[in-house]
């Protein structure tokens, strides 16, 4: 699953500490993520390399779900 946000809700706080606010983003839409897709197991989202805040256009978290078999 890829999710592709197109305009950065924080774009204007960026500019004083990137890291910190695609941080904040993403752990803002990974729980939104989370619940959304509450019944497709554990949600994993791989570091991402796109990102609004460093000059790209568009953040892209790339989604998969994992279960816990034991």
């Amino acid at each position: 699953l890829s999710v592709v946000v197109n305009n950065c809700s924080f774009r204007e706080l960026s500019g004083a500490d990137p890291d910190l606010v695609c941080a904040m983003h993403r752990a803002f839409l990974q729980g939104i993520l989370e619940v959304a897709t509450s019944g497709l197991g554990r949600l994993e989202i791989a570091p991402d390399e796109c990102r609004i805040s460093c000059g790209g256009e568009r953040c892209e978290l790339l989604c998969s779900f994992a279960t816990d078999e034991e």
